[in-house]
């Protein structure tokens, strides 16, 4: 649901997003739901014991979560830097 969320508000605010910036989150996005989709396979095909898969069906899997979280920190610190070059006009 959250990544459903993420996507449409990406897309519904497209037009107000330098290009830059929205270009990394939709790359991040494309990312994200290949790697949503990838853990839906491997569950399908290595059905969890208990409540957790088995550790070697999923560490590369976990590398990339961090890979993604990171690169979603970087664009976020990008977002912040362009935030604050911005000038309010009070009127």
């Amino acid at each position: 649901m959250a990544i459903c969320d993420a996507q449409n508000t990406l897309f519904e605010n497209a037009a107000f997003i330098p290009k830059d910036i929205y270009n990394d989150y939709y790359e991040l996005d494309i990312k994200t739901n290949a790697f949503f989709w990838k853990m839906q396979e491997k569950i399908k095909e290595f059905p969890p014991i208990g409540d957790a898969l088995d550790e070697t069906t999923v560490k590369c899997d976990k590398t990339l979560a961090k890979v993604i979280e990171m690169e979603l920190g970087e664009i976020n610190k990008k977002v912040r830097k362009r935030m604050e070059s911005l000038a309010i006009i009070q009127s």
